[in-house]
């Protein structure tokens, strides 16, 4: 819904809500019960945390904080927005991320 700025805001907003609850019924979960700090903290390798400068869908904060969740975190805030995989600085950052891992 993001690309849609045709879409009156609040029909964006409804069309998102309907979306999530929809992936979660899927799924057989609630997506807000989804607690990514929870995990981090029980996982004991090195854990790579990317996020956008410009991401409007999550705080940046929010990345910062995840790192300090992580036993070995490490974060990048890189010049882009929300899921962006195909930004050079993301493709990069994973690229040497393996090579230190292998």
């Amino acid at each position: 819904t993001r690309n849609a700025w045709w879409m009156p805001r609040f029909l964006r907003n409804l069309v998102s809500s309907a979306s999530f609850h929809l992936v979660g019924l899927l799924a057989g979960y609630d997506p807000h019960d989804v607690r990514p700090a929870d995990s981090l903290k029980q996982i004991s390798i090195p854990v790579l945390i990317l996020h956008g400068k410009s991401d409007r869908t999550v705080d940046p904060d929010n990345a910062q904080q995840l790192m300090r969740c992580a036993k070995h975190g490490s974060v990048l805030l890189y010049a882009g927005g929300h899921d962006d995989p195909s930004n050079e600085e993301v493709q990069s950052a994973l690229w040497n991320f393996a090579k230190k891992l292998l």
